[in-house]
């Protein structure tokens, strides 16, 4: 063989490699970290596809076009994403004038050995979920916003609980 032949080889394997290399999907592109929360609503086992958590942007604004101002801010947190074939259970509360009857999320946190953790419930403004309605069969993508929530405590959870609470007159 000869050093020409040699180098031929030796070049087409490395580009080989290398191809192999890049070959990651969007979200382990980005910087996501995968996840392997058991998934629950209510009692349904939510069993997501796939599931990871990743540092995203998030934006809050409002305006009135009547006084002619406005305000704003921005900030980075971890998001959890997953998908799943089913949607998550909706429970309802009674409506009270007066009071934040705006929809809500309620995380439920369990270690291995199924004892609660902790349960949070805040804003269902800071879930973002996209499916396709006219679709049956088509999957929910989830994005939960983490801001409030320890990274220790999810380092000791293993199970997640997910409902979703609305108002009802």
């Amino acid at each position: 063989m000869t050093k020409k032949s040699i180098l031929c080889i030796f070049v087409t394997i490395q580009l080989l490699l290398l191809n192999g290399v890049s070959a990651q999907n969007l979200s382990d592109s980005l910087g996501g970290i995968k996840t392997h929360f058991q998934l629950y609503s209510d009692t349904i086992n939510l069993q997501p596809g796939e599931q990871f958590m990743l540092l995203r942007a998030e934006k809050k604004y409002t305006a009135d076009p009547t006084f002619g101002y406005g305000w704003g801010y921005g900030y980075r947190s971890y998001h959890l994403e997953f998908t799943t074939n089913k949607n998550i259970v909706v429970e309802t509360f009674k409506y009270h004038v007066g009071y934040n009857n705006d929809p809500k999320l309620v995380l439920s946190f369990y270690d291995v050995s199924g004892l609660l953790l902790s349960s949070l419930t805040f804003p269902f403004d800071r879930v973002s979920v996209c499916h396709n309605f006219s679709s049956t069969g088509s999957p929910f993508f989830y994005s939960i916003d983490l801001i409030e929530i320890p990274i220790s405590l999810l380092d000791h959870t293993a199970k997640i609980g997910i409902i979703k609470l609305e108002a009802r007159k």
